[in-house]
């Protein structure tokens, strides 16, 4: 699991829904609607636009090609440049 925002909001409104007295007596948080943890991977493909993270170059190059460089039109045969990124960096959201 990684440590995303989304990740700590849902366990800390986990560990209130089911611990702590005033809230579970009022029936404060539906614990059964909170959104389960979101796991990223280790490695892969990560684009600010993309809806997730690739495992693979090929499932990259097709979602680039043929989703996102139509929708903002941009030309296949223009340069693109890459960036190494540490987990934390896309985890925490400190991508900008």
């Amino acid at each position: 699991l990684g440590g995303t925002p989304e990740n700590l909001e849902a366990m800390l409104m986990r560990v209130a829904g089911g611990y702590v007295p005033s809230v579970v007596a009022m029936n404060m948080i539906d614990v059964k609607s909170i959104m389960e943890p979101v796991v990223l991977p280790d490695m892969g493909i990560w684009h600010p636009c993309a809806p997730q993270i690739f495992d693979s170059p090929q499932d990259y190059n097709e979602w680039y090609e043929k989703v996102h460089l139509p929708l903002v039109g941009v030309a296949k045969d223009a340069p693109s440049v890459g960036v190494v990124l540490q987990k934390s960096h896309i985890a925490t959201k400190d991508d900008g």
